[in-house]
């Protein structure tokens, strides 16, 4: 009787395609299916699973270790079926992992209840379970039975005991099959995973902390960890608040020293120093520089009006010493009407000689 061994993940490496080739040579012999596999692809398992059913021959399955999801199902096809003593199946619903559009989450979750509705359909057919208990088994969760539960259930026809297992089954299968389906090689592959990542976060953890010269041990355990990089945090905040009050007493410290500047080039007065404060606060210190370079030096009328008697200058160039009336009133009316509080004797001294009379 040809062998066919499934001793690996329904997938690429183990396909219809490779199951098919094998059958081919039978010739429409008996075969014995020997099966240790923890599923794997849905649509491979149900090809396998009609070219079982569509075989002319006899095809017998032996489940020497392990039959797991859709590798629970492909023994349901063969004419009998068999399991040792220590062995174990384990059903479930159909799962995948998918991304995209809402639009193919639907198509996916139609393609998911079609096959599960599949797999109620053959359960119902070849086992001895109520509609009731085949629909638990679709609940979402992996329900394992032992070879006797199996047996009782009906997934099973006897149970064997079989002293020279030549099936191997290591941590990496276990690991590899998880990529496929949801098996108890779920556990193994976190349990591998979560080891390596919380050493490699450990490292990462230790490695931070002396940036900080906060120390965590090699030995430290997650609670340690976590402690560790809470202090990180509170130093981190505390020094940079430290740095943030030297800054904003710096930049104070600029702020008063170019207000200071301005009050002493006269270019604003010592009661606008709190407007300009605000500014350089709201807008900075470079703002508040600009301004006062674009600023120029106010000049009173009354000094203005001293130049006129040479005793100060005023902002042109021009001569006002001999203009008489006219020429004040022409020029500068405004200059004119303050001349009369600030040099009295010049204004009527220009009066007397406009109107030949003095100011009354």
């Amino acid at each position: 009787m040809l062998e066919i061994k499934l001793y690996e993940p329904i997938e690429q490496g183990w396909s219809y395609s490779r199951f098919a080739q094998e059958l081919d040579t039978a010739g429409g012999s008996d075969v014995l299916l020997r099966i240790h596999s923890p599923g794997g692809s849905v649509m491979e398992g149900n090809m396998i699973f009609n070219a079982i059913k569509n075989y002319k021959g006899t095809i017998h399955c032996q489940i020497d270790g392990m039959a797991a999801s859709m590798a629970a199902i492909i023994p349901l096809a063969c004419k009998h079926i068999t399991i040792a003593e220590n062995g174990f199946m384990m059903i479930h619903a159909p799962s995948c992992y998918i991304n995209g559009t809402s639009k193919d989450f639907e198509e996916q979750t139609k393609l998911l209840k079609s096959i599960e509705n599949q797999f109620k359909s053959v359960l119902k057919i070849r086992t001895k379970l109520s509609e009731q208990e085949i629909e638990g088994l679709m609940d979402g969760g992996d329900h394992w039975f032992t070879s006797d539960e199996a047996l009782a259930m009906g997934l099973v026809d006897e149970v064997i005991s079989l002293p020279n297992i030549d099936a191997k089954w290591s941590k990496l299968d276990l690991v590899a099959a998880y990529k496929q389906d949801h098996t108890l090689s779920k556990y193994f592959e976190h349990k591998l995973n979560t080891e390596k990542m919380n050493q490699i976060l450990k490292t990462k953890a230790i490695t931070l902390a002396a940036t900080a010269d906060v120390a965590i041990a090699e030995t430290a355990d997650a609670e340690q960890i976590v402690a560790g990089l809470l202090n990180v945090i509170e130093k981190n905040v505390a020094q940079r608040k430290e740095l943030k009050d030297q800054l904003n007493a710096l930049e104070t410290a600029q702020i008063t020293a170019v207000i200071d500047d301005a009050v002493s080039a006269k270019k604003i007065t010592e009661n606008q120093r709190i407007t300009f404060e605000h500014v350089g606060k709201q807008s900075g210190v470079k703002a508040l520089m600009e301004i006062f370079a674009g600023m120029a030096v106010p000049q009173s009328i009354a000094s203005a009006v001293a130049g006129a008697t040479g005793s100060v200058g005023i902002a042109n160039a021009e001569d006002r010493k001999n203009w008489d009336w006219d020429q004040w009133q022409a020029k500068d009316s405004k200059g004119l009407e303050a001349m009369e509080k600030a040099n009295p004797e010049q204004f009527n001294s220009l009066y007397k000689a406009k109107y030949n009379s003095d100011l009354v």
